[in-house]
């Protein structure tokens, strides 16, 4: 271009505009945000009731509100569902079971130790296994 004036105005233009459209952050960057967070789903026992939180967040239903997370994300989203060491073990089973109820596996269950500010990861198998206290003899 001849023209001095229009070679600095679309310079002092253009410039802005290429800073706004290129990410700031790096290429590897971009890859870790393409995997979905998960919906994480805390249970813990407040002041002798029951306290659910999904992402933080103090919920009162949470059959409705993972219902919504269902219909927003879809039913393959994947769900963490972390119990306070202190409560029953079934609570593991009725977080894993309200999920599914809301079409969603929750995908990894937790269980927290407050004391020791540590978690553990809890596998159920597929199959139950048979219980008695009186066993048959042989």
């Amino acid at each position: 271009m001849k023209n001095p004036i229009v070679s600095v105005l679309l310079i002092v233009v253009l410039t802005p505009l290429l800073l706004i459209a290129t990410p700031a952050y790096p290429q590897q960057s971009i890859q870790q945000l393409s995997k979905p967070k998960p919906i994480v789903v805390l249970v813990e026992k407040v002041h002798g009731i029951y306290q659910y939180k999904i992402n933080s967040i103090i919920v009162t239903h949470l059959l409705l509100e993972l219902s919504k997370m269902e219909s927003t994300y879809g039913e393959n989203y994947p769900v963490v569902a972390i119990v306070d060491s202190r409560l029953p073990i079934d609570m593991l089973r009725g977080v894993d079971g309200i999920a599914a109820k809301a079409q969603l596996s929750v995908t990894r269950l937790f269980v927290y130790y407050v004391d020791s500010n540590s978690m553990v990861e809890i596998k159920f198998g597929n199959k139950a296994l048979p219980f008695s206290s009186s066993p048959p003899e042989e």
